[in-house]
């Protein structure tokens, strides 16, 4: 678990606005929550505010996040679109993304 400080900057990100978000200090670390400069405040371990109010460790931390579900968003209209696996697919490669996204691999 990561350890919080007064005075600590995090990137929030308010629920009406995603993509948009702006840096703030920690003004109080309690055993649940932590509180930002306008009484803001979001759950300790999981970053996650009300309404849906999100913080990240740093701005990058939350691009990077974006950028990972626009990239799953991706894979999943790719994949939901075949009706047969790729040529040259193999039984490997399907096992590796099993394991890769923390999946349980189908008895065979």
């Amino acid at each position: 678990m990561t350890k919080f400080e007064v005075g600590q900057e995090l990137w929030y990100v308010p629920s009406y606005s995603r993509g948009n978000g702006h840096a703030v200090k920690i003004t109080k670390v309690g055993r649940k929550w932590l509180t930002f400069d306008a009484n803001t405040r979001v759950e300790r371990e999981s970053l996650c505010g009300e309404h849906g109010a999100r913080a990240y460790l740093s701005r990058e931390a939350h691009e990077y996040e974006q950028r990972l579900r626009e990239r799953w968003l991706q894979l999943k209209r790719a994949i939901g679109d075949k009706w047969s696996p790729p040529v040259g697919l193999t039984l490997e490669a399907i096992d590796q993304a099993f394991d890769a996204l923390s999946l349980e691999r189908p008895e065979t």
